[in-house]
């Protein structure tokens, strides 16, 4: 019995640092050499073109709004617009919300481990050489259910004749957006989520772990774009 209970521990042992070392094991290797832009600082612009973001109590407000942005050869401006939540989390009813809440969001805070506190999206908006927005990039839920566990992403870029502060109303429990075309068509309580964007200075961009130059199975980058890794 003695002798069957020691091999069962050494086994339990082994089966935790085998997994111990495969989950410290880079996936993914990441450059934080930013090529053909150079970072800007510009508060004015920033405040400019910020995007106004429409959220309501149940997905709640965001905190804080941070920015970082650079230029191209062509003379093109991009500025990412970084909205930070304190957390998230799915308050639907069902097993699936609650494993997300108990093992993801809160409880044992696997989220928190894999990216860092609190909840950051990103909005970007390219200016041309002329000033003028011709291009914004988002994450929208795609398929979205608030029953399921999680929620999918799907990368939406527009291009053409945009305003100059767009609009976006929170879509999902985890802070994705919709972009609203028209404010005829925003249906429920949803209140302007005012902030004015500050740069996201490096001690701040360290601090919430945006970048990350090895990731492993449990160690993710935030969402992020590559001009960024540089600050101004």
């Amino acid at each position: 019995m003695k002798r069957g209970f020691k091999i069962i521990i050494v086994v339990l042992i082994s089966i935790i640092v085998i997994l111990f070392i495969v989950l410290r094991i880079p996936t993914k290797h990441f450059s934080n050499e930013v090529k053909d832009f150079f970072a800007i600082r510009d508060d004015e612009i920033a405040k400019k073109y910020a995007p106004i973001v429409l959220t309501t109590n149940e997905y709640g407000q965001a905190t804080n709004l941070y920015y970082r942005a650079a230029k191209d050869k062509e003379g093109n401006t991009y500025f990412a617009y970084h909205f930070l939540w304190n957390r998230e989390v799915n308050k639907t009813k069902g097993i699936k919300p609650f494993l997300n809440r108990y093992l993801y969001t809160g409880g044992l805070s696997v989220q928190k481990f894999m990216y860092g506190k609190g909840d950051i999206e990103v909005i970007e908006i390219k200016l041309d050489n002329k000033g003028k927005v011709d291009r914004i990039t988002f994450e929208t839920p795609e398929n979205y259910d608030p029953y399921a566990f999680s929620v999918k992403h799907k990368k939406v870029v527009l291009e053409g004749d945009i305003e100059q502060n767009p609009k976006f109303k929170v879509a999902s429990w985890n802070h994705l957006f919709y972009y609203v075309h028209d404010d005829k068509k925003i249906e429920g309580n949803f209140i302007a989520n005012k902030l004015e964007p500050s740069y996201f200075e490096e001690n701040l961009w360290n601090e919430y772990e945006m970048f990350k130059e090895k990731e492993t199975i449990l160690r993710k980058n935030r969402a992020h774009y590559e001009y960024e890794r540089k600050g101004a």
